[in-house]
């Protein structure tokens, strides 16, 4: 009896690892903000092609909501890490701290992501993606700020 054909992929296989490109992304949106940020500086820098990106995120709003999501996870991962702390104060003074060093890193581009796109993209339909992202980062320090109170 023949042996089955294996099934050929569809198409070519990504040439870029994704959250490496989201990071990429990210940091683009986050240094030049949303309306300053062409696709084709979000091609640069994540190495990607136009139709990779499309393919893999969708357009460069559905980008920005997918950078807005991973800049979130970050915090929460930081949260939940204070969280872990025996003392919960010192829970919360560390996850401050790191905040700090973190957003004064030259290596990062200066400000928030969150609130520089809140101050960008108020008057847009793009603020309801933004909102949520600052209801999102309320409700985490909420927890640790909670937490350390009791």
């Amino acid at each position: 009896m023949p042996t089955p054909a294996k099934k050929r992929p569809r198409g070519r296989p990504r040439g870029f690892d994704e959250e490496t490109a989201l990071r990429a992304a990210m940091l683009t949106f986050w240094k030049n903000g949303y309306q300053r940020t062409s696709l084709d500086q979000i091609v640069e820098a994540t190495g990607a092609s136009r139709a990779g990106l499309y393919a893999t995120f969708g357009d460069k709003e559905a980008i920005f909501s997918r950078c807005l999501k991973l800049y979130g996870d970050e915090l929460e991962a930081r949260v939940d890490e204070a969280l872990r702390h025996q003392d919960p104060i010192g829970g919360l003074r560390e996850l401050l701290l790191k905040s700090a060093d973190r957003l004064s890193d030259p290596m990062t581009p200066p400000g928030c992501l969150r609130c520089n796109a809140t101050l960008e993209l108020s008057e847009t339909g793009l603020f309801d993606r933004v909102r949520d992202a600052n209801d999102r980062y309320k409700h985490h320090m909420a927890r640790i700020v909670d937490r350390a109170v009791q």
